[in-house]
This record gives C-alpha cells, sequence and structure tokens, in this order.
C-alpha cells in the first residue's frame, strides 16, 4: 500500500542489537512505504546502522528527558508543523 509514512521512535544508548534489529524491520517492510522517517535522540543511531538500510529515509534528531507522553509527542508534532510536506 502506498501513500503512508512508516514513523519510528528510538532512544538506543549502546551499540548492538536493538539497532539492528531496527534496521532489519525497516529493510524488510520500506516497500509498503512512500516515506521513511527515524526520530531520536543525539548519537542513538550509529553510522553503521544508517548504511545498512537498502532505502532512502529522514533521520530526526531531537533531544528529550522526561516520558514519551510529556516530551516526545510534542516534538514530534513540532517536527511535522515544521515539515508540512511530510504530513
Amino acid at each position: 500500500m502506498k501513500g503512508r509514512t512508516l514513523l519510528i521512535f528510538t532512544e538506543n544508548y549502546v551499540r548492538g542489537g536493538g539497532n539492528r534489529y531496527m534496521i532489519d524491520v525497516v529493510n524488510a517492510i520500506h516497500s509498503k512505504y512512500d516515506a521513511i522517517h527515524f526520530i531520536s535522540n543525539e548519537n542513538a543511531i550509529f553510522q553503521e546502522d544508517l548504511s545498512r538500510l537498502k532505502c532512502d529515509f529522514r533521520h530526526f534528531i531531537v533531544k528529550f528527558i522526561g516520558s514519551v507522553t510529556q516530551i516526545i509527542i510534542p516534538q514530534i508534532y513540532l517536527i511535522f508543523e515544521q515539515i508540512p510536506q511530510f504530513i
């Protein structure tokens, strides 16, 4: 199905399995989406992980302290308000 955006949030702090699993999942399903967007804290997705992606993507870095409901959700809305072509 086309016309859909996959939005992935991660806050990994160490290299390893979490990012590898995330990249493997995206590589398996990316053809079902028109756009792939990652939202993460700084340095959460390492360059070696991004280089394994088999699709085009956008990576938005946000700074946060607190719960997802209090901090991340408002920042996601703020990102997409500033970039209306991705809504």
